[in-house]
């Protein structure tokens, strides 16, 4: 059966690397999507539903693909997910061929996440990086605590331990 395994954090936790490595593992029966894949589509005003949208769609997709005649063992979704944001979905109802679904949130220390967000946002006006890195900080809390909540939820505090711990809930 086929396990869906959400990667959430803030920005720049490494979400996206890591399940890019963990796809590309040879011993990982993996499929990967980002939930920020088409973020240049995304519309500019409600862009938080769509991001909460765009989480319920890769939900339908991955309870597709354990329809499939050869289903992944593993599905993993990298991205900005609020676990609370998808059990409310219509498509949580829906899914019924999923053995289970995990949330694993990446949480490494502030110090680098901020270091990180103003290396990525250097070319952005102060203001708008200093908006980026204060959402980042409260979204942070929320995050931890829905993932903290809910059965099936992981954090994982050491960016040295990640992979690590994303293996360990892969199998491998």
């Amino acid at each position: 059966m086929t396990r869906l395994l959400y990667v959430t954090g803030v920005s720049c936790a490494g979400k996206t690397h890591l399940g890019r490595t963990l796809a590309e593992h040879p011993d990982a029966d993996v499929t990967w999507d980002d939930i920020d894949i088409h973020a240049r589509e995304r519309p500019t005003t409600a862009w938080l539903n769509w991001l909460h949208w765009r989480a319920a769609e890769l939900l339908v997709k991955a309870d597709d693909l354990a329809d499939t005649r050869h289903p992944p063992e593993l599905v993993i979704v990298t991205g900005i997910s609020w676990p609370f944001r998808v059990i409310e979905s219509p498509a949580w109802h829906q899914q019924s061929r999923l053995e289970s679904v995990e949330w694993l949130l990446l949480d490494p220390p502030w110090k680098l996440v901020k270091a990180r967000l103003n290396e990525r946002l250097a070319d952005k006006p102060k203001s708008d990086r200093r908006e980026t890195i204060d959402y980042n900080r409260s979204l942070r809390r929320t995050l931890r605590d829905q993932v903290e909540s809910i059965k099936g939820g992981y954090v994982s505090t050491d960016p040295e331990s990640f992979m690590f711990v994303a293996k360990d809930l892969v199998g491998l």
